[in-house]
């Protein structure tokens, strides 16, 4: 009788939990409001980060793709770089992410960021990697209209499709002058 109370207690917090989630931004406006701006006097550099997508794969090994842009505006030149983040959260080997294919089939190496053993269990790992990949300001600029599509490739089998939203590019870029 206890297991089923606090199984019960466990799916009503959890089912209300879900309910008070925020909503996903939807228009270009939506995604300018999310972008949070870093401006200190101690750095050379003005940061700027977009809003977290995350794209959730279930069934007996979860596993998570996020993904944001992110840019730094030089304060005494003014020049932009940016950059495509991304984190892939999953179950088994290492992947090895390593580069990334856009759908003109042109290949640019992917910077590793991190990597890390989340937790083991019984034999079973959840890893994590996050990578960056450089994106030019000309590129971005002119994917403001469709967006763009882009393969992240990795040194074993493994490769993730992350679409970027033209409502996605253009709030950011607003914000990113």
């Amino acid at each position: 009788m206890l297991k089923q109370v606090l199984a019960i207690g466990f799916v009503t917090a959890l089912l209300s939990g879900c309910a008070s989630l925020p909503k996903a931004p939807e228009t270009p406006s939506d995604f300018a409001n999310k972008v949070q701006i870093s401006n200190s006097k101690f750095d050379k550099d003005t940061k700027f980060t977009g809003y977290t997508i995350t794209k959730h794969k279930v069934g007996l090994l979860p596993a998570s793709t996020s993904y944001f842009l992110r840019s730094w505006k030089n304060k005494q030149t003014g020049r932009l770089k940016h950059q495509l983040y991304l984190s892939f959260n999953y179950f088994g080997d290492w992947r090895f992410y390593n580069s990334a294919s856009f759908d003109d089939a042109k290949q640019i190496s992917a910077t590793e960021i991190d990597r890390d053993v989340v937790f083991c269990s019984s034999g079973y790992c959840n890893l994590k990697e996050d990578i960056g990949v450089s994106l030019s300001d000309k590129f971005l600029r002119s994917k403001m209209k469709q967006g763009f599509s882009i393969r992240i490739n990795s040194k074993k089998a493994s490769s993730e499709i992350i679409n970027v939203s033209s409502h996605y590019i253009k709030g950011y870029l607003s914000v990113v002058k």
